[in-house]
């Protein structure tokens, strides 16, 4: 366990406190407090001693207050702050704003580092002033035993607008840069995390270590809500950014993505029966980008006119079903 890797390595002086830590870790947790103690113990089995860790409790109801106390007193590095719950956002927030370090590290409480990850970060960032952050691959377990890695790493914004691949424990940032961009929208459960790193690289360089030194944990059960949201999420993001990019070859980029995530959002409608929304979605996509329906295109070339029509047949199809439905329903009524 990680727990007993952290009591076995030598050279480490849990009491040992620095007035002003190179690096703040961020860890928010909520009614985990078994998975807790294998996250916190991968903080202090880190090679890079310079740091302070603050696990901010959104108001759990379970042990997580015990756990976090006993961390303290072990080693007075380690800060517990508690508020009600208001979710994950607003508890990185807190520790952004509390945080001493010039360095800001983020750790969720199912997650865990390998023992050389932030002092890898930490000369990486040294050694590149003017990179906003750097993160790490990381490593996908799943439920199931199923482990893969986050492909493909992005070092540009437009390779991040295309997908991102950034896993928030991944991430070593500047204290700064977080604080000047706000923080995490707190206003959004999901796909907050690509809200900050995609603002952040409209404006800074970042840096990427292609070593998996960041463990993920993953669920194998899709929650087809929290995907509609992303995507509603990701499309405020989009239109943000839309508003103050001025490199035209940016906005043209943006202005794509747009159409594909209404194009995403027509699907989810249409596979719901909710045609007037689907139709919608549909038109609102090929507004956006009138060649949206090739972002789906396959391999083959002879399917491009197909892929190129698919959005335009979705909006007649779908006002059609809509305008067909009182009909339908009367029928199976009668």
């Amino acid at each position: 366990m990680l727990i007993e890797s952290v009591q076995k390595r030598a050279g480490h002086s849990p009491q040992h406190l620095t007035v002003m830590p190179l690096v703040s870790v961020v860890l928010p947790t909520y009614n985990r407090a078994a998975m807790l103690r294998d996250a916190i113990a991968s903080v202090r089995a880190q090679t890079f001693q310079d740091w302070e860790l603050l696990v901010i409790d959104d108001g759990s109801t379970d042990g997580t207050a015990a756990v976090i106390r006993d961390a303290s007193r072990s080693d007075r590095r380690i800060r517990g702050l508690r508020g009600a719950h208001r979710g994950v956002s607003a508890s990185r927030n807190l520790g952004i704003e509390q945080a001493a370090g010039t360095y800001v590290a983020f750790l969720d409480d199912d997650d865990y580092w390998l023992p050389g990850k932030v002092e890898q970060q930490v000369a990486q960032l040294n050694a590149h002033p003017a990179w906003a952050f750097v993160y790490t691959q990381a490593e996908l377990r799943y439920e199931d035993g199923l482990k893969k890695l986050r492909q493909p790493l992005a070092t540009t914004f437009e390779m991040l607008l295309t997908k991102n691949t950034i896993a928030v424990p991944a991430v070593l940032a500047r204290r700064s840069v977080l604080l000047e961009m706000g923080g995490f929208p707190v206003v959004m459960r999901v796909a907050e995390d690509t809200d900050l790193w995609l603002r952040i690289a409209a404006r800074y360089p970042f840096g990427m270590m292609p070593e998996p030194l960041t463990i993920c944990s993953q669920s194998n059960v899709r929650n087809d809500a929290r995907y509609r949201e992303a995507v509603v999420n990701h499309l405020t993001t989009l239109k943000g950014l839309q508003a103050h990019l001025t490199a035209p070859s940016r906005r043209k980029l943006v202005s794509q993505k747009i159409a594909r995530e209404h194009y995403k959002l027509a699907r989810l409608n249409r596979q719901e029966q909710r045609y007037v929304e689907a139709a919608a979605e549909f038109a609102r996509a090929v507004w956006s980008d009138a060649a949206v329906g090739l972002s789906w295109r396959k391999e083959a070339r002879e399917s491009a006119l197909g892929f190129f029509l698919k959005p335009y047949l979705g909006i007649i199809a779908c006002a059609l079903r809509a305008c067909l439905a009182p009909v339908l329903r009367g029928r199976r009524t009668a």
